[in-house]
């Protein structure tokens, strides 16, 4: 039902995956495709979550193996909780692996930050661009 409202507003509905600190139903993105197969609406997909997909211990190969199914992609540090911080290289988790699968999968759609409001947005800024020039670009 939620689907075809979006439908019939011209809009993608988005079925996100949450790790099992928020959700103990749908933690994985191959448990949101089975849903999106079995919905079967033209206009239902999925995103992934860098922290959900850590905390679900989730192969980032799902990144290429779904990525027909992946309209959105979120990523913050992953590691801090219940803070959700910008990414930076100086972060003591290595960001490569999950970027490595993103660029192997073609994904070229939305990419956001999902965290906090930061104090100096230039420095947030400058810490994601080179997080992404390092492991994306």
């Amino acid at each position: 039902m939620m689907s075809q409202i979006a439908a019939d507003n011209g809009q993608e509905f988005i079925l996100e995956p949450l790790g099992p600190k928020y959700s103990n139903y749908i933690n994985t993105i191959p448990e949101a495709v089975d849903v999106i197969k079995r919905v079967g609406a033209a206009n239902l997909f999925t995103m992934a979550d860098l922290r959900h997909m850590l905390w679900s211990k989730e192969d980032f190969k799902n990144l290429v193996t779904y990525v027909k199914y992946i309209h959105h992609v979120h990523i913050d540090y992953p590691e801090a909780y219940p803070q959700r911080r910008y990414p930076d290289v100086s972060d003591p988790y290595d960001y490569g692996e999950f970027f490595a699968a993103l660029k192997e999968s073609g994904y070229n759609s939305t990419l956001t930050v999902e965290a906090e409001t930061p104090d100096d947005w230039g420095k947030a800024h400058e810490q994601l661009m080179t997080l992404l020039k390092k492991y994306y670009f």
